[in-house]
Formats: structure tokens, C-alpha cells, sequence
């Protein structure tokens, strides 16, 4: 049964969109991708490019990520420099320190990073979201545009409506909006103009796109990640290697507490005296469902991370896993079942490690030596 578990998650972890291809992964130092896949494909390496066509979805995680080919469905990349000069069929979801777009977009590009530019050789169909720094628009967009971020340049043509949220703006003589442009300060007075037109009159709204609002909440993830790691290490990494030796247990274990820690604090109310202490317990309950991911993220991570050299760093791993498992919850396929293993799985061994420490510490001994925290 054990056995069964671990390869049930672990084929879980790389499946992809389409029940018809498996997730194809390549981990490397380097890794240069010159040959067509048809199905699903993920690399993950300190640098990547690939400079082929995939008929399917592709993910890429890197320090450096370059894309020269094409892709017939969605395309995720997450890494510090980013250059993308392909041809995308469906949406693009990239997120990075700085990001570099030419060739051609067929759907939704949504963008998340420091220094963002679309180039005068980038053509997008759909919409584009972009969130950064400092962002230059020079390509041609046939959907609408919503910006949020400190400075912007706009040089491009737009089809559509342009909303912006920015600190700093500057268009040039060359910029085409053909829809409406509608200008928000991210602070102070917020007002609404529009370069062409008799009139035009707007109700101030903010709008969060789901993107934004997703890589938001990964960022928040990766914080709350990072202060568990460095204030508690052992549990850190040991609950995820929990999973690593006891899945079944671990399993087991959530759904247990899962059923039975929410009955415990409310039948405590029952006496009035202990009603804070049951509130204080339900929102720890609460927390530990959130800090269920981490445990996940932990073991995904290593498992990823095993065979690319410098990336056994740190919280690297864990930083890692975390990023797939995120991408990996928002294909519709697999979102049910990673929550269904992060509320049993991950919390489960959470709650292991609170309960029964001293034989988790024997379980994970391996992992590392530390006294407990």
C-alpha cells in the first residue's frame, strides 16, 4: 500500500492538462532543448532554452530561461531572466526578475516580475495583465491591457482598453490606444483620462486579476515559508520528509485530525471558561491547514531538486516545490486532488510532528541530526 501511495503521488506530481500524454521532465545544470515533444513538458535547470516546438503545455523553472520554439497550449515560466521569442497557441503566465517578450501570443499573457519589456516584435491576440517595476509596452496588443507597477513606457499599439496603476508614465509620439485609456494613481488622487474622444466618464474600481491575486498568494506562501525555515529548520525539513517515509500514515493521520480537532473545540465551548482557549485552538487548526502546503512543497521539492547540481541549497527545494505545486493546483485536472493531498497528506504530517515528535524525529533522522524546535 505504501508503495502504491508514493507512486501515486508521485505520477501525480507530473501529470498534465490532457489525459492523453504524460508530463515529460528534464532536471539538469543546463539544459538545451533542440527536439519536438508531443504531450507535456517540463524542464527545470539552473539554465534552460528550448528551440523546438511542444504540442502540449510547457513548463520551465530556471536562473536563466530562454524560449525560442512554440507551444499549441499554455506556456508557465518561472525564473530570473526570462527572454520568451516564440510563438505561444494559448495563454502565458510568466513570473520573473526580468522578463523579455517578442514573437507571438494567441490568448492571455499574464506577467509578473521586475523589469518587464514587450517588445516592437511582440504580437498578442488576447488580453495582457502585467504586474512590475519597471515595464515598457512597445509590441502590438488586440486585447485590453491592465498594468499595475511603479513605471511605465509606452510605445505600442493597443486594440483595446488600457487601464493602468502606476507610479510613472510616459507615452510616446509613436503609442497607439484605439479603446479607452483610463489612468489610476496607486496612491494619493486617482483620476481618468482620455487622449481621444468628446468625453468620457468612469466609476473609480479597483480590479485584481486572478493571476495577480494567485502569484500574490504564492508570494505570501514563499514569506511564510521562509520564516518557518529559519526559525524552526528541523520541523521544517522534517515534516516533509515525513512524507517522504510515511505517506499512508500521514494520510491517514490528516483526515483523523481533520474530523476530529474541529469536533474537539467545539464541544470544549460547551464550558464557558474554555470558549477562548477553543477559538485560540480553532484558528491554530485554521493555520495548520495553511502551513500544509509546506510539508508538500518540501518533499516535491527534493524530489525535483535531487539531481541538479546547487540546488540543494537552502530552502531551495522547498522554494521549488512550492512554485510547481502552485502551477500545478491551477490545471483544473489536478486541482482537486493536490488539495485533497495537501489537506491530508501535508497537514497530516503537521500534525504528526505536534503529537508525536519524539517518533517523528526517529522517522526522519536521516534527514537531520538537530535537537528538535
Amino acid at each position: 500500500m505504501k508503495k502504491l501511495m508514493k507512486g501515486l503521488m508521485l505520477v501525480s506530481v507530473f501529470l498534465g492538462t490532457t489525459s492523453l500524454y504524460a508530463l515529460e521532465i528534464r532536471t539538469g545544470a543546463k539544459i538545451i532543448h533542440t527536439y519536438d515533444v508531443d504531450g507535456d513538458y517540463a524542464i527545470f535547470a539552473g539554465d534552460v532554452e528550448v528551440n523546438s516546438d511542444i504540442y502540449g503545455n510547457l513548463y520551465l523553472l530556471g536562473g536563466n530561461v530562454r524560449f525560442h520554439g512554440s507551444t499549441d497550449n499554455d506556456l508557465y515560466i518561472a525564473g530570473g531572466n526570462i527572454v520568451v521569442n516564440g510563438t505561444v497557441e494559448d495563454n502565458a503566465y510568466i513570473a520573473g526578475g526580468n522578463i523579455r517578450l517578442t514573437g507571438r501570443y494567441y490568448n492571455d499573457v499574464n506577467l509578473a516580475g521586475g523589469e518587464i519589456v514587450l517588445d516592437s516584435a511582440s504580437y498578442i491576440r488576447g488580453d495582457v495583465a502585467i504586474a512590475g517595476d519597471d515595464i515598457t509596452l512597445a509590441g502590438h496588443i488586440q486585447g485590453d491591457v491592465e498594468i499595475h507597477g511603479n513605471k511605465l513606457y509606452l510605445n505600442g499599439h493597443v486594440d483595446g482598453n488600457l487601464e493602468t496603476y502606476v507610479e510613472e508614465y510616459q507615452v510616446s509620439e509613436m503609442a497607439l490606444v484605439t479603446g479607452v485609456i483610463s489612468h489610476q494613481e496607486p496612491r494619493g488622487n486617482r483620476y481618468h483620462w482620455k487622449p481621444r474622444g468628446l468625453y468620457d466618464i468612469h466609476v473609480p474600481r479597483i480590479r485584481m486579476c486572478p493571476f495577480f491575486a494567485g502569484f500574490n498568494f504564492f508570494l505570501f506562501s514563499l514569506i511564510c515559508a521562509a520564516l518557518w525555515y529559519y526559525l524552526f529548520p528541523v520541523s521544517f525539513k522534517g515534516s516533509g520528509a515525513l512524507i517522504k517515509y510515511e505517506p499512508v500514515k500521514m494520510g491517514l493521520w490528516g483526515l483523523l485530525c481533520l474530523i476530529l480537532i474541529p469536533l474537539l473545540g467545539i464541544f470544549s465551548m460547551i464550558f464557558v471558561v474554555s470558549i477562548p482557549f477553543s477559538i485560540f485552538f480553532l484558528l491554530f487548526f485554521g493555520v495548520t491547514i495553511f502551513l500544509g502546503q509546506f510539508p508538500l512543497a518540501v518533499w516535491m521539492g527534493t524530489l525535483i531538486t535531487k539531481n541538479i547540481p546547487g540546488f540543494q541549497k537552502g530552502m531551495l527545494p522547498a522554494a521549488t516545490g512550492l512554485m510547481v505545486l502552485h502551477l500545478l493546483i491551477k490545471i483544473p485536472l489536478l486541482t482537486f486532488l493536490f488539495f485533497v493531498i495537501w489537506l491530508f497528506v501535508g497537514f497530516g504530517s503537521i500534525w504528526y510532528w505536534i503529537l508525536k515528535r519524539q517518533k517523528a524525529l526517529k522517522i526522519t533522522a536521516p534527514v537531520d541530526p538537530e535537537s528538535a524546535t
